[in-house]
């Protein structure tokens, strides 16, 4: 009999076992799809981020056309871009 009771209580130990094993299968799913979540959250707000900064510059550049020092140094810029744009094609002639 003692045997059969042994054998009965690792039966119990077994099921309660499976039973904390979907448990934790669940949770596990929930918290990949929670993480996944986050991380499509993340890049979304990256990107805004991305695209606020680049309307900032956009506007600094704006206003600093209308300071003539400013509009200076900005014509120089734009004569450099071109320069290694040139440059840029040159090297992709050869």
């Amino acid at each position: 009999m003692e045997l059969l009771a042994r054998l009965e209580h690792i039966e119990l130990k077994i099921a309660q076992i499976k039973e904390r094993n979907k448990k934790l299968i669940s949770e596990n799913e929930q918290l990949k799809n929670e993480n996944s979540e986050l991380k499509n959250k993340l890049e979304d707000t990256a990107q805004k981020l991305k695209n606020l900064e680049e309307t900032n510059k956009m506007i600094k550049l704006a206003y600093s056309i209308d300071n003539p020092e400013d509009r200076t140094k900005f014509i120089q810029k734009i004569d450099r871009m071109i320069q290694e744009i040139d440059q840029c094609i040159k090297l992709i002639n050869l």
